[in-house]
């Protein structure tokens, strides 16, 4: 009975990386069934996919801590071995090491796939985003999104059990608006009212001729206005501005992206 508990703990572990794996296998185009690079290689090749120089956002570091444990669970799984004569506490162990494991492979997998799935086309394959740089401006006309950066988490450390808890988001909320609306006026005024397509809550979404000198003045002033940076997208097209924004956003924050995509 024992065995066949500590059989099935070792399964879940081992199927749990497996599933992983084989996400990974399918962004980096390794077929599972004939490949011969071991996960820790390909873990490597997916972090070659996500660095610095790379449109997809997802965090190297993060990605880097994430595979390490994946591989040393996966390993621990394939070649357990009991370092303790103590039977309850060999089962408490790998039991734990199962727990840890599935875990981790399911927020392995939720950062890999919400990292990706905003940068599909219709068909499902990742666009081709070529990342332009602020001299790009001067041709054309831009649509562009400015988004408010860590407002959830700014809310989040006000929400405590204190009176003043109410009274500061409402202050902050009142914040947000009144940046929204002082760089909705300098767009207008700059570019014409009809140019503004939204500007709600924390962001804007606007077109026109615009310069890198112009869309960081708006930064500045959600800054000035509220204490915490936005960031900017910038794009032929609205969706083409998400994307741009996207990409700002995972920089942390502050940041400004102009992207052209293939195709399109």
């Amino acid at each position: 009975m024992e065995h066949d508990e500590r059989a099935d703990t070792r399964s879940i572990l081992f199927h749990a990386t497996a599933a992983a794996e084989v996400l990974v296998d399918l962004i980096i185009g390794e077929d599972s069934s004939k490949s011969k690079l071991m996960l820790g290689d390909k873990l490597k090749e997916l972090r070659k996919k996500s660095d610095a120089c790379s449109p997809h956002p997802i965090d190297s570091s993060t990605l880097e801590h994430l595979s390490d444990l994946l591989v040393r669970l996966r390993n621990r799984a394939a070649h357990w071995s009991d370092q303790t004569s103590d039977a309850s506490l060999k089962a408490h162990a790998l039991a734990l090491q199962s727990d840890l494991g599935l875990r981790l492979s399911k927020s392995f997998i939720w950062l890999v796939t919400v990292s990706f799935e905003s940068f599909l086309d219709n068909t499902g394959k990742p666009v081709s985003i070529g990342i332009l740089d602020e001299d790009s401006l001067n041709q054309g006309e831009w649509f562009v999104g400015i988004d408010g950066d860590s407002t959830g988490v700014y809310i989040a450390s006000c929400l405590k059990d204190s009176p003043d808890c109410q009274d500061e988001i409402r202050r902050h909320s009142n914040r947000i608006t009144d940046a929204i609306n002082s760089i909705r006026e300098k767009v207008a005024s700059e570019l014409g009212k009809q140019t503004i397509l939204f500007a709600k809550g924390d962001n804007i979404l606007f077109h026109g001729t615009v310069t890198s000198d112009f869309v960081i003045d708006l930064l500045n002033i959600y800054l000035q206005k509220t204490k915490l940076t936005a960031s900017a997208g910038i794009g032929r097209t609205p969706y083409q501005a998400s994307i741009a924004l996207r990409l700002a956003k995972g920089e942390g924050g502050g940041a400004m992206k102009i992207i052209e995509m293939k195709g399109e």
